[in-house]
């Protein structure tokens, strides 16, 4: 195999494995056809070869261990920015909240599970300090936590479905004071005379989507094992997120954070090359990221903002997000069958189906040949991450060339691999790359897409609606969730790029 690699590569022909398959790159007008019949013929073997050649971006980072004891430790860039935003702007909610229903619970095995949850997760019991010009979190002893669960009857209320959903608004936009309360909100609801639901809130500084699903099957399983007299069934967890902290931010500053800093520095400045050189040398956006950001912060704290918070420079991003729209729908049906019959037949992931898609949509509405596109990536990459409750997401930026004449099963294999290239720097927070390259959030990703897949559940049913409460953060902001009979999809865009009428 080695000899055949060799040959690929003095052919000017590139070669990679994207899945279970072998990726050629040839040069345009180049007969090699004698050496693809090769190729197809070990096609195994050369699978095998050229992943055991392609380095480990894992073995590109320092192992996981435990950190010791200390009276407050090092923060990780997601908490960073949430307690950042806090300190700037006073009042700041970016929240998340689970129900659980229940007929009639059992209020002391409840309060028992809960209290059990809090001694085994230890950002459930994080606050956090500035000391020295340092951002730091300090994690408290279960003893020292008072644990409040507020009990609210609505069974009598003839409004209580407009109650309900306010009790879910005002959970919602809660405000938590970093330095002086736990990060979590939890609420008990009578809503008729036998059923119960248990509202429990969280500020995204401590908890992601994942870690919401840990903590909603950890309570059930801890309430089930308590009311049947059983002890907690829980295995023992070894490492929490100061653990994945420290891990993390040794990552950024090692081989791996130079690598990823050089990554995205290449993709993204090629392609913003282009868009300069199609736009007749002309830049098209008038200020970078660290103007903006420092205008900002003498909005928000007067003229000496930008000296007070120095390090929201690469931590924080669009403190005064422009104002947005929100229109939420879904599609079901044969568009669905499509989709997925697509993407068996193509042998990819729905997601990448969407993404490629989504790049479509985007070049053709903004006319650029590159659509760069944000989506949210997992950053629990060792086993031992894989139960720890924090924000263990990130987002990794995709450059996708866009081709109108390019055959679709070529423009999914490009997707996955540009999937797979920018998946390797996933830890690489998108805040440090407008420092890096002193670019405004709309230059650098213009677009994010989320993808959320709940194939078990059903579609829930609504009208699809329009409302001008949305966030601009984004110039278009996608979250796509798949049901088993649908997909509903949810858009927030910024009103000065986009027309209502255009979403």
């Amino acid at each position: 195999m080695e000899e055949l690699v060799y040959r690929l590569k003095m052919s000017g022909i590139g070669i990679a494995v994207v899945g279970d398959q072998i990726k050629l790159d040839i040069p345009e007008g180049k007969d090699v056809s004698a050496l693809v019949s090769e190729v197809r013929h070990h096609k195994q073997a050369l699978l095998l070869y050229v992943r055991k050649s392609q380095p480990d971006p894992l073995s590109r980072t320092p192992a996981p261990r435990l950190v010791e004891k200390k009276e407050h430790y090092e923060v990780f860039h997601q908490q960073k920015k949430e307690y950042l935003r806090y300190l700037i702007l006073g009042d700041h909610s970016f929240n998340s909240n689970f129900i659980l229903s229940s007929d009639h619970p059992d209020l002391p095995t409840l309060h028992r599970a809960l209290r059990t949850l809090f001694f085994r997760h230890e950002s459930l019991r994080t606050t956090f300090l500035r000391k020295d010009g340092q951002l730091r979190q300090v994690i408290h002893g279960i003893d020292t936590v008072t644990l409040n669960v507020e009990y609210l009857d609505l069974s009598a209320e003839g409004n209580k479905q407009e109650l309900a959903d306010r009790l879910l608004e005002q959970s919602a936009g809660r405000r938590f004071d970093f330095e002086k309360e736990l990060l979590s909100d939890i609420k008990l609801v009578r809503y008729l005379p036998d059923a119960y639901y248990l509202l429990f809130t969280t500020h995204h500084a401590i908890c992601d989507a994942f870690s919401s699903a840990i903590l909603k099957r950890e309570i059930g399983l801890l309430y089930q094992a308590y009311l049947q007299g059983d002890d907690d069934p829980l295995p023992p967890l070894t490492f929490q997120y100061k653990d994945y902290a420290f891990w993390a931010n040794r990552c950024l500053k090692g081989r791996y954070g130079r690598e990823a800093q050089t990554f995205y520095k290449g993709t993204i400045g090629r392609s913003l090359a282009e868009e300069v050189a199609v736009a007749g040398g002309v830049q098209q956006w008038s200020s970078g990221y660290r103007q903006r950001l420092r205008e900002e912060l003498i909005r928000v704290q007067g003229p000496t903002g930008p000296a007070r918070f120095p390090e929201a420079f690469g931590a924080v991003v669009n403190l005064l997000p422009e104002k947005g729209g929100f229109y939420k729908t879904y599609i079901e049906g044969d568009v669905i069958g499509r989709l997925k019959r697509t993407t068996l037949e193509k042998g990819a992931t729905f997601f990448s189906v969407l993404l490629t898609a989504f790049a479509l949509l985007l070049s053709r509405e903004t006319k650029v040949r590159t659509a760069r596109i944000s989506v949210p990536h997992t950053t629990r990459l060792f086993e031992e991450f894989e139960n720890i409750v924090g924000w263990l997401t990130s987002e990794i930026i995709v450059c996708i060339p866009v081709d109108p004449s390019m055959h679709l099963d070529r423009m999914l294999e490009e997707v996955a691999a540009i999937i797979q290239a920018a998946s390797d720097h996933c830890i690489y927070p998108h805040e440090k790359i407008l420092d890096d390259m002193d670019i405004p959030l709309e230059v650098m990703a213009p677009a994010l897409l989320n993808y959320i897949g709940d194939p078990d559940a059903g579609m829930p049913r609504f009208q699809p609606y329009h409302t001008d409460n949305g966030s601009g953060h984004f110039n278009l902001h996608c979250k796509v969730t798949e049901y088993s009979d649908g997909m509903t999809v949810e858009m927030n865009y910024n009103v000065h790029v986009y027309a209502r009428s255009r979403v």
